[in-house]
This record gives structure tokens, C-alpha cells and sequence, in this order.
């Protein structure tokens, strides 16, 4: 996006936040982009192809969530009976 247009702006001003130690939308996005194994898109502020981006980032957002649910399941006493059946 062109330098000129205002989302990417505002873009700028929030990474450059950020970037500063601030808390702001920038930071949960980087926060979102480590977590998930993606650091390297926010370290080269480039996504690539962004459709075969977003199914990858769509695909490892699902996995980790099912993962999580499913140890969730395993460490609760609550649902002992069912993990038996």
C-alpha cells in the first residue's frame, strides 16, 4: 500500500508505538504473529502471497486451538467419566 494512503499511516504510527514499548493494536498483532510461528512476517513487514498466508495462519490458529481444547479435556476431572467412554 502507498505511503500516502491512511490506513497504512496509521499502520506506521502503531508499529512505530510498538516499536517504542507501547501497548496498542500493532502489539497484538505482533503478539498473534509470534505466538503462532510467525514472527518472521512481522520481522520482514511482508506476508508473501497473502492468500496462501491467511490459510496457513488459518490452518496453525485452528490446530493450536484444537490442541489446547484437547489438553484442556485431558487435565479435567470433570470430564473423566466421558474420556472413559
Amino acid at each position: 500500500m502507498p505511503l500516502r494512503k491512511h490506513p497504512k499511516q496509521c499502520y506506521n504510527m502503531l508499529k512505530s508505538l510498538d516499536d517504542a514499548g507501547r501497548n496498542c493494536w500493532a502489539t497484538k498483532i505482533r503478539t498473534l504473529l509470534y505466538k503462532y510461528g510467525f514472527s518472521f512476517i512481522w520481522i520482514s513487514q511482508d506476508v508473501g502471497d497473502t492468500n496462501v498466508f491467511i490459510r496457513m495462519f488459518n490452518h496453525r490458529v485452528v490446530n493450536y486451538c484444537t490442541l489446547d481444547w484437547q489438553a484442556a479435556l485431558d487435565t479435567s476431572s470433570r470430564c473423566d467419566h466421558y474420556k472413559k467412554l
